[in-house]
């Protein structure tokens, strides 16, 4: 699949400098362009620079697992955060709706 001295963490961390969409699964991709936002590139962005983190060539260079866990809670936590506001949201435009009846 990867020629030269490219390999998965090498492919990745090319596409995060360049473009994010170079790296994405297809299919995901395609469910993330109706819900695209900053947060969420923010967020797959991170995710992505974990894993490298976590895979350096170097085991002594590589992120501890207690870190990566703690930093992929942060991000599940901002995208809940973008859930429930954007929930609360729908909420306020629903009732102002049934209100105006």
């Amino acid at each position: 699949m990867f020629k030269d001295d490219m390999n998965l963490r090498t492919h990745a961390k090319a596409g995060l400098a360049m473009q994010i969409e170079k790296i994405l699964d297809p299919i995901l991709l395609h469910n993330l362009n109706n819900q695209r936002s900053s947060l969420v590139e923010e967020c797959l962005i991170s995710i992505f620079e974990i894993g490298l983190a976590c895979s350096n060539e170097m085991p002594n260079e590589r992120m501890n697992m207690k870190d990566a866990t703690a930093q992929l809670i942060t991000v599940k936590e901002k995208l809940l955060a973008k859930i429930r506001c954007s929930y609360l949201n729908i909420q306020r435009v629903v009732s102002s709706l049934l209100s105006h009846r």
